[in-house]
């Protein structure tokens, strides 16, 4: 079943056994609050597959940053790295700002002659946006013109970024995998047996153990797309082309099992 926090709220709520009417009306938003949590919590506790998503950074001259996407997340550096070269030859981001400063300091940013296509860069919080927690991309040289790049990055879970960001309705059900669901309601189940101590105090146990046991199977077997990854085949000695006129090539020019 794919849910949204109400209909997951509902749920709960039946099977805690908590009745919505208590006094001060607090049971369903905090209910709420803690199924948002383990939502955010499952989203953005691993680099799992569903959250690759492609971007375009695009440079504004004379502008040492460039702005993320609204539901950016994190990097995906193994792409940067495959793709886009050695220094020099692309544009590299690094981890470490003082890295990004070594190599600013080799250029006077109020030189124009010292601007050109940026060769490095880092990812820092855009300290201008006062309303949210953003992430944006410092540059070095400063570009001259306009220069796009595309890379793959992680999203942020649909509560804290994208379009509606915090707008995201309670009644709304958050993009993932079907199988997702199942763990987001046994974590938000576990955390709301902890929380209100129903049916017992120690009943949140069994749902963790079971929450857990889940997660496991995520990332041994439902954290893919492909049941067999296609590595390419190591053709040292260029067999492949000596001793058949058939066109082995793949992607790049490889051979690929």
């Amino acid at each position: 079943m794919a849910w949204s926090v109400d209909t997951q709220a509902d749920q709960i709520r039946g099977e805690l056994e908590c009745n919505p009417d208590a006094a001060g009306g607090t049971v369903p938003a905090r209910l709420e609050n803690i199924i948002i949590e383990c939502g955010r919590g499952l989203w953005n506790g691993s680099d799992w597959r569903f959250r690759w998503k492609q971007g375009t950074l695009t440079t504004v001259a004379g502008i040492e940053s460039a702005v993320l996407p609204d539901d950016f997340g994190e990097m995906c550096q193994r792409w940067l790295r495959r793709n886009n070269g050695e220094w020099g030859n692309g544009l590299v981001f690094v981890e470490d700002v003082t890295r990004w400063q070594e190599e600013a300091d080799k250029y006077d940013s109020t030189d124009t002659n010292d601007w050109g296509q940026p060769r490095v860069a880092s990812i820092v919080q855009d300290l201008d946006d006062k309303n949210d927690y953003s992430w944006e991309i410092i540059l070095t040289p400063i570009p001259d013109t306009v220069y796009t790049y595309k890379f793959w990055y992680l999203t942020i879970d649909p509560w804290t970024g994208g379009e509606i960001g915090e707008d995201f309705a309670n009644s709304a059900t958050p993009l993932m995998p079907p199988l997702f669901h199942e763990g987001w309601h046994l974590y938000s189940l576990a955390r709301c047996q902890r929380a209100f101590k129903k049916p017992d105090p120690d009943s949140w146990k069994e749902t963790w153990a079971h929450y857990r046991d889940w997660l496991g199977r995520q990332f041994s077997e439902n954290n893919e797309t492909l049941t067999m990854a296609q590595d390419p085949i190591v053709d040292g000695y260029q067999d492949f082309y000596a001793t058949s006129s058939t066109d082995f090539t793949g992607v790049g020019g490889r051979p690929w099992l």
